[in-house]
C-alpha cells in the first residue's frame, strides 16, 4: 500500500531543516543528493542501517517501515533514499536488478 511519506508533517520538519542548514553549499541536484545521501539516515535514532535480507523473510521496503525497523537491505534503503529525494524535489527512481544470484 502507498503511504503518504512527503506528506508526514515530522518527516518534512526534518528534510527542510536538513536543507535549510546546507543551503548556501547547495548549487545543484546532484549537491541535495549527495547530502541527502550522507545524512538522510539520521532520521531516526540509531540511524538506519544497511542490513541484509534473510532468506525466505518478509523484507521492509516502504520508508515508514525502513523508518521503523532502522534497518533495510539494498532495496529498503533505495526506495527510502528516493522518497527522501523526491521528498525535496530531485527527480529520482529505484534502478536495479529484482533478485542477485551469487
Amino acid at each position: 500500500p502507498r503511504e503518504d511519506f512527503r506528506l508526514n508533517a515530522s518527516v518534512v520538519q526534518y528534510f527542510d531543516s536538513l536543507l535549510s542548514n546546507h543551503s548556501s553549499s547547495l548549487k545543484s541536484t546532484g549537491d541535495v543528493a549527495t547530502l541527502l545521501n550522507s545524512l538522510a539516515w539520521g532520521i531516526t535514532e540509531p540511524p538506519i542501517r544497511f542490513e541484509s535480507a534473510p532468506p525466505n523473510a518478509v523484507n521492509a521496503y516502504s520508508p515508514f517501515q525502513v523508518m521503523t525497523r532502522k534497518a533495510a537491505s539494498c532495496t529498503g534503503t533505495s526506495v527510502f533514499l528516493v522518497d527522501s529525494l523526491r521528498l525535496c524535489g530531485v527527480p529520482a527512481r529505484v534502478v536495479g536488478v529484482p533478485h542477485w544470484n551469487m
